[in-house]
């Protein structure tokens, strides 16, 4: 699998420097101290996101990335880097071992994890619940549901969970998976505005909006020069308005 994510537990350590310049030689500390018998793997790229709001970590093993949020440990969580750094590792160190799903927290992850956890300062490594709710705050959810086992699985995306479980694919007889729930991230309330009371009678505006349309209209009228009627004798077939026209001449 070549992408994978997580949200882990907040870790102990605290005081140290989240900045892009430093952030390479930190992951290079955490894992000597996680895999003291292992060299890192030069070809992993470690990035601070400040957009990143989807997760807490993200590594990529087709580009050799591991991207962690700047924005979520500012928010919630400013003493957490260390564990998840470590969290990531743990993913990279069973691509290094060449797992055959280096992204899956499943058995072989969590073996690991407690020996990491029994040596070194990080607790909690695995996925926090507490933390997948802040999470949802920002990013739309979907859960889906094998319908042979029971087994759950949370995605950020629609895409078919069976690609990105190779070990569920393996255990099950027969993988039926189904979305039964979307979560949609919630919005914050807007503070509730007093009523407002209608005034009695016509507004002040609108009694100056007719008194000046009237004003408009009579103006319009009153300078307006008044026609003539055309008025044709019946017997002579004359219009008396211009034979009277002629006679004041």
């Amino acid at each position: 699998m070549s992408r994978r994510s997580t949200r882990s537990n907040p870790g102990v350590l605290v005081g140290q420097e989240t900045n892009p310049e430093d952030i390479y030689v930190r992951t290079r500390n955490i894992w000597n101290l996680c895999f003291p018998n292992d060299e890192f793997p030069k070809c992993f790229v470690v990035t601070l996101e400040k957009n990143m709001r989807s997760n807490y970590g993200l590594t990529n093993f087709t580009q050799r990335t591991i991207k962690i949020s700047k924005y979520l440990h500012e928010r919630f969580s400013p003493d957490a880097m260390d564990t998840i750094i470590a969290h990531e590792l743990i993913h990279v160190y069973l691509w290094l071992k060449r797992d055959p799903d280096p992204s899956d927290h499943g058995g072989f992850f969590k073996k690991v994890a407690a020996e990491v956890e029994r040596r070194t300062p990080f607790k909690n490594i695995d996925v926090d619940h507490e933390l997948d709710r802040k999470v949802s705050q920002f990013r739309q959810q979907f859960e889906w549901q094998c319908r042979t086992c029971g087994e759950k699985k949370f995605l950020f995306t629609k895409h078919h969970p069976s690609a990105a479980n190779i070990q569920h694919e393996e255990a099950c007889e027969r993988p039926d998976w189904v979305m039964i729930h979307e979560i949609v991230p919630k919005k914050k309330a807007e503070p509730e505005r007093p009523p407002q009371l209608k005034p009695v009678g016509i507004p002040p505006s609108e009694r100056a909006r007719s008194r000046s349309r009237r004003g408009r209209e009579e103006e319009a009228t009153s300078s307006r020069a008044p026609k003539r009627p055309r008025i044709v004798a019946e017997e002579t077939g004359k219009n008396l308005a211009d034979v009277q026209r002629y006679r004041r001449r």
